[in-house]
């Protein structure tokens, strides 16, 4: 009976210990409830992202970097560029520097160049004209930096991702990507034209899965079992990107 009584004891003592402690945080590696804590971007809000470009303004627009220093350069693009958004932000306050985020969903920074599928939904002709003149009027912008999902222009995913401009015939991949080029083109003589550095950024890395929780699953492996976290890279092809 005491062997028993003590074995209670014990049990009851470790669960105490698992409830009080809300778990047993010690069985998971830190580095991996590190990456398990990875946030939503802080510019993923509608005073960032949603707005409509008739009520696109020049302070309206969300800052990045040094919020006391004027800004000096643009962020401009789809969803992609959202998604470079918070490392832009780093960078800039690590330089002292202030810029201004412009994105909108879907709406790749092409001037002229709109989605023929829904084109009064994603309104990208007038989101871009207004975010080119906003530019234009103020010559404190220096450096325009544009990102977007790149490869929806070269290989778009069937009708709904299609481009299209005032000169394209029949929506089609071929008419997508005439209107692709010819929106670069319209694109770069306007920036140029006013006498600012463009940059044009390459798409970030694409994966069909969920890169955190990925990485979580084999920081916990490499702890218990690295004979199998050794098999379980995770990368995006690199013809793909």
């Amino acid at each position: 009976f005491s062997m028993s009584f003590a074995v209670m004891v014990i049990f009851t003592g470790i669960g105490s210990f698992i409830v009080l402690e809300k778990g047993l945080p010690k069985r998971i590696p830190a580095n991996a409830i590190a990456l398990s804590n990875v946030g939503v971007s802080g510019y993923e809000i509608p005073g960032c992202y949603g707005y409509s470009p008739d009520k696109i303004t020049y302070g309206g627009l969300c800052r990045l970097g040094d919020t006391t220093k004027k800004p000096t350069f643009i962020l401009w693009g789809d969803s992609h560029a959202l998604a470079l958004s918070d490392g832009f932000n780093k960078l800039a306050k690590d330089n002292g520097v202030s810029g201004i985020l412009a994105v909108r969903a879907a709406c790749a920074p092409l001037l002229g160049v709109t989605r023929p599928s829904k084109p009064k939904t994603f309104q990208c002709i007038e989101f871009n004209d207004r975010i080119k003149n906003l530019i234009n009027d103020h010559k404190n912008i220096k450096d325009v930096f544009i990102a977007a999902r790149w490869e929806s222009g070269v290989e778009p995913e069937g009708y709904h991702f299609y481009l299209a401009d005032a000169e394209s015939g029949k929506p089609s991949k071929e008419e997508s990507y005439k209107a692709y080029e010819r929106g670069i083109t319209r694109t770069v003589d306007a920036v140029s034209g006013m006498d600012r550095r463009l940059s044009f950024l390459m798409d970030n890395p694409e994966f069909d899965y969920d890169v955190p929780r990925e990485l979580v699953k084999k920081a916990v492996l490499k702890h218990y079992l690295p004979a199998l976290a050794g098999h379980s890279d995770i990368y995006s092809p690199y013809d793909r990107y």
